[in-house]
């Protein structure tokens, strides 16, 4: 975890947690999921940047629990936001990926979940592959979404309070930059939040 207001302007991280309301914690991302926290009884915020190994180390829970440490927040007062990011329509992982979250201790129930032998398509999120949607052998669609929401509702904030985007990024060319579709040219997305007057 890393406070806002004591981190330097040129810092990297994963988590920001502040409630400085003359600011705005931000995250960006390319394909990885952008999550904004807001406590809505004290006011204060997080910001977070979760990929798969993002999700592997549990950030989305961890962010969660930051938050309410430094702020004496509850998280069933959270209201959490999470931006567009690479879905499983689009997103093949292999071997490497499974095999780490297997030994991370998740279970296999939610393994097999978010580890998927056929892409989740629909007409909002079409495939940007050309060369068919099914896996290569030893290698699964990653359900990030899922894993995110999963971890939130574990670590105590209410689904209801969980608002997800829903657009994959790589299925948008019109309207996101995908690093796994584009590349290392890829720009990227900012999600920000600013936090309210802190509350007694």
């Amino acid at each position: 975890m890393i406070d806002g207001p004591a981190l330097p302007p040129s810092s990297d991280a994963d988590i920001i947690v502040m409630h400085d309301a003359t600011k705005a914690a931000a995250v960006r991302a390319a394909d990885c999921a952008p999550i904004v926290i807001v406590d809505s009884v004290t006011g204060a915020v997080a910001a977070a940047h979760a990929g798969w190994r993002g999700m592997l180390l549990r950030v989305p829970a961890v962010a969660v629990e930051a938050l309410g440490r430094a702020y004496a927040g509850r998280p069933a007062d959270m209201l959490v936001a999470v931006g567009p990011s690479i879905g499983a329509c689009c997103y093949e992982v292999g071997p490497d990926v499974r095999e780490a979250f297997e030994q991370a201790g998740f279970s296999n129930a939610q393994i097999r979940r978010w580890f998927l032998d056929h892409p989740t398509l629909d007409t909002r999120n079409p495939s940007w592959r050309r060369d068919g949607v099914a896996p290569r052998p030893g290698r699964w669609f990653f359900d990030g979404w899922a894993a995110v929401k999963e971890q939130l509702i574990e670590a105590g904030v209410p689904v209801d309070q969980i608002f997800m985007a829903g657009l994959c990024t790589a299925s948008h060319a019109d309207m996101f930059c995908s690093y796994r579709r584009d590349g290392p040219p890829a720009g990227r997305i900012v999600g920000a939040v600013r936090p309210g007057p802190l509350r007694p």
